[in-house]
């Protein structure tokens, strides 16, 4: 059951903000509990088919708040229905043979557990090595590319967690901002005495954000509206009454997020495997004098070229303290001055200007889409090796094969999409 969101992760954790949500009528209305009770047994019934622990763990988490600041005393007849209710969802699991599902990582081992503690295991890391952030809708890739495991080819999308996901693509700054926010709404949601809502806006956002934990949900703006509505809510009833948060507590908010960006950020800098800096979509790894600038053309060197650049880097017994790496998908990135080794594949042959001052002591084009006389250097200074896959369908190879300033050669078994670049161009065999 995903209710059109095309991810039952989203699903559960918008039924579980509209379960929550309902009691507002049992904090409203006196007799709203005889409807809240229905409405949400219902519902429960929609969230055990979506078969998500990450729904379940925040319906419970939002329940808990629920309950801690219920009226009491709680009367014998209302009691009674709700552990009625719980049984009969308790039920609707049993039905659908949702316990086994939920029982995963608990009793045995459990593929999507296992992947979520990899990806948020290498989140600080990547929090570190982007000062500005990897780049909105980027953090997934940035994880397949230069963190994923080397025996592991997943294309991520994101990091299978929204706080995650949106703080590693927006860097330290917007890190702490994004804490900050999230103990201000803390704050203006936290149930007063005489409130009428009692607990119900800070129950609706803790189940929102431990959802959000559990899978990348916050990229779906349906599920924003149920906790803003709350939140707005909450906010009213702060200007009725006058009654906000204390300075001193928002103060303790932001030394608390600023505290924790910085402690992920030394703690991901202590922790790295990879001398890796990224800014402006271009990635940097190593520190060594030696540099190679490398413009990326995912159709030939496919869409886990990072990946495949780790492995071969872990297979050579590559020191990354003696060579630096200068990587970049952008063509208007200008080539440093100091750069010795210059990298072009596919269509950036054609895109990227080298200007006429930089000339690299050595230059590596693969499958170039561009013709000789369109990319000028000087022969006398730069050493042009042009490799082209054995069944690539590039239009100017004949060109290349004769020209008299390059160096021809032949990649076997690659087309126009070459799996293992990096041996094919810094260890050949059987070209």
């Amino acid at each position: 059951m995903d209710w059109g969101f095309g991810n039952p992760n989203k699903t559960a954790v918008f039924i579980a903000c509209i379960m929550l949500a309902v009691w507002l009528v049992a904090c409203l209305w006196r007799r709203g509990f005889w409807l809240a009770l229905p409405v949400s047994i219902g519902l429960g019934y929609c969230l055990v088919n979506t078969y998500s622990r990450g729904g379940l763990l925040a319906l419970l988490a939002g329940v808990a708040i629920l309950l801690l600041w219920a009226p009491r005393p709680w009367p014998r007849a209302r009691a009674m229905a709700a552990v009625a209710a719980i049984w009969i969802v308790a039920l609707f699991i049993i039905h659908a043979k949702a316990e086994t599902r939920y029982g995963q990582g608990l009793f045995s081992d459990d593929q999507s557990i296992d992947s979520r503690l990899v990806v948020w295991r290498h989140f600080p890391e990547m929090l570190a090595a982007a000062p500005w952030g990897w780049g909105w809708g980027r953090g997934g890739d940035a994880y397949t590319q230069w963190y994923q495991p080397a025996n592991q080819s997943i294309n991520y999308l994101n990091l299978l967690n929204s706080h995650f996901t949106w703080m590693a693509e927006g860097g330290w700054l917007f890190s702490f901002f994004y804490m900050a926010g999230w103990f201000a709404i803390i704050q203006l949601c936290w149930p007063e005495r005489e409130g009428a809502m009692r607990g119900v806006p800070l129950a609706v956002w803790t189940a929102f954000g431990i959802g959000a934990f559990f899978s990348q949900v916050e990229d779906s703006i349906w599920l924003w509206l149920v906790p803003l509505l709350f939140l707005a809510c909450a906010v009213g009833a702060r200007m009725r009454r006058s009654r906000w948060p204390a300075w001193r507590s928002l103060g303790w908010g932001g030394c608390v997020s600023a505290s924790v960006v910085l402690m992920l950020i030394g703690f991901g800098r202590a922790t790295a495997t990879l001398p890796i800096e990224a800014e402006n979509q271009v990635i940097t790894i190593g520190h060594g004098r030696n540099q190679s600038l490398i413009y990326i053309d995912r159709e030939v060197m496919g869409k886990l070229y990072g990946h495949t650049l780790r492995k071969y880097w872990l297979e050579s017994g590559e020191k990354l303290s003696e060579q630096a790496y200068v990587i970049t998908e952008t063509p208007q990135f200008p080539p440093p001055t100091d750069v010795s080794q210059m990298i072009v594949c596919g269509k950036m042959a054609q895109r990227v200007q080298i200007p006429a001052r930089f000339q690299p002591s050595q230059l590596i084009l693969i499958n170039p889409d561009c013709f000789p006389g369109e990319l000028k250097w000087d022969a006398s200074v730069t050493k042009a090796r042009v490799y082209f896959g054995e069944y690539a369908q590039g239009a100017s190879r004949s060109s290349w094969e004769t020209c008299p300033g390059a160096r021809y050669l032949v990649i076997d078994g690659a087309g126009d999409f070459v799996p293992a670049w990096p041996r094919a161009i810094w260890k050949p065999a059987g070209t």
